[in-house]
């Protein structure tokens, strides 16, 4: 039973771990978003300005104004695309590896539980019958056990009768 408990422990501790780097991940990636979206928010910002300048000066300050906004927009682009790319490192791959094996481990556990529960049962049963043979339920006894102790029948059918009550 203590390594079935340890086995919980393990599989706990790495659903936490799993999910402490997903939470780190998303972060990161919201960040990077969060950064794309402000760089392309100048660019458009930038290019608002620089489509005036050059609309009413004449291609005087509109050159550098538009240069800035189409290098902020090509760095909002990459940024956008690195933040899609992002992903959970190698560790994430192992830890989900460990999670697996850890719940394949309980389900045999458990898969043993079972069985033993059905060994059980069938125990519980063979003892039943046995009783019932003995003080002739569903029939006289073979033994005569219940003519030599009246006394013990009661005693007997109350114990059959807590047996039945435990299966149930």
């Amino acid at each position: 039973m203590e390594e079935f408990l340890k086995k919980i422990q393990i599989l706990a501790r790495i659903e936490m771990t799993i999910l402490r780097m997903d939470v780190q991940t998303a972060y990161r990636k919201t960040f990077l978003y969060a950064v794309g979206i402000v760089l392309i928010l100048l660019a458009v910002a930038a290019l608002n300005v620089s489509i005036y300048m050059a609309l009413s000066e004449s291609y005087g300050y509109d050159v550098g104004a538009l240069i800035v906004s189409i290098l902020n927009a090509v760095l909002a682009v990459v940024i956008i695309v690195i933040a899609g790319r992002t992903k959970p490192g190698p560790e994430a791959d192992m830890a989900k590896e460990i999670r697996d094996y850890a719940l394949a481990e309980i389900n045999t556990d458990l898969d043993k539980v079972h069985q033993n529960l059905d060994a059980f049962k069938t125990d519980v049963q063979r003892i039943r019958s046995g009783f019932n043979s003995l003080i002739g339920k569903g029939g006289e006894s073979s033994l005569g056990f219940m003519s030599l102790t009246p006394a013990l029948g009661p005693l007997l059918d109350l114990l059959i009768g807590w047996l039945q009550k435990s299966k149930k």
